[in-house]
């Protein structure tokens, strides 16, 4: 009978054992799930051969020209949070083990600086650090589409992306930080707006885009993350309809006529248009992080 006994005892402390086990494995493994990913892993590539998002970035490079650059330029202490950074990624093979993100919907590519406070979307107020750039392209919104319309009509300087369903079009006139010159002279208006009075456009960056973007009515735009969490993606709609809509995290939103949509394109999002009579077209601007000190902005710009 004491056998027996002990033997019941035994298999329930070696399944509390188990048990405990096991939670404490999921809690592990949940942790893991946040921590940052490896930065050369790519969970979406397009099918450009150039593109800066899906290439693999030599962080030792980086880093040594971010050396290069505090040295030209006196500014360790201005930069010691963004060396730090790359410093950490360098030393550990592409991931940043030390930097939990928030959420496990964000997932940048190339570069993520943790000391940015960053969130899916932003809801620009009259105060906002990034709002004069806003109310500029929001006021000139009627001459921002007729230009888009010309180069509509143009058929030409338009470049395909490849998606499973439906037709997304682009007409760059920056792409990956270079000014694309042919692109620009059909859009003279628009191109002065972006060069002379958009104080936060990433100019001089290779994560820094301007161009009109239309997809078609049944197009799907799969899930997939920008390359940096240091950015903020601009939306100006341009024509839209109800059916078409934007998801960023967890959240779906519309776009408006004449009105800006502002988010974190480091986390995943996604684009349905559910429509079946008109194209969505906006004019999209990459606009730095108001957080980025002007030092870092020039530093950014430098190393990549």
């Amino acid at each position: 009978m004491d056998g027996i006994l002990i033997s019941w005892l035994g298999v329930i402390v070696i399944t509390a054992l188990s048990a405990t086990l096991f939670l404490i494995y999921r809690e592990i493994w949940a942790t893991k799930k946040l921590n940052y990913p490896k930065l050369t892993a790519r969970r979406s590539r397009c099918s450009s051969p150039t593109c800066v998002r899906c290439d693999n970035m030599d962080y030792n490079l980086i880093l040594a020209k971010l050396r290069q650059f505090i040295k030209l330029t006196q500014s360790q202490q201005a930069l010691e949070a963004l060396y730090q950074v790359l410093d950490d990624v360098a030393n550990n093979n592409g991931e940043m083990g030390n930097n939990p993100l928030t959420s496990n919907m964000q997932c940048p590519t190339s570069l993520y600086l943790p000391y940015i406070v960053t969130q899916p979307w932003y809801t620009p107020t009259t105060d906002w650090p990034l709002m004069e750039d806003i109310q500029v392209l929001q006021d000139n919104y009627h001459q921002i589409k007729i230009e888009y319309e010309r180069a509509r009509s143009s058929q030409q300087g338009w470049r395909q992306n490849t998606e499973d369903q439906g037709s997304w079009s682009l007409f760059y006139l920056y792409n990956q930080g270079k000014k694309i010159i042919e692109n620009c002279n059909v859009c003279p208006f628009t191109t002065s707006l972006i060069d002379y009075q958009l104080a936060h456009f990433m100019r001089g960056n290779a994560f820094g885009n301007a161009c009109f973007s239309i997809i078609t009515p049944s197009t799907r735009i799969r899930p997939h993350y920008g390359p940096c969490n240091y950015r903020i993606r601009c939306h100006l709609c341009l024509q839209t309809v109800p059916e078409c809509s934007l998801k960023v995290g967890h959240e779906t939103r519309h776009w408006l006529d004449g009105q800006c949509l502002l988010f974190d394109d480091s986390y995943q999002h996604s684009v349905r248009h559910d429509g079946n009579d008109q194209d969505r077209a906006i004019l999209l601007i990459d606009l730095w992080h108001y957080q980025l000190s002007p030092a870092e902005r020039q530093a950014l710009n430098f190393i990549i």
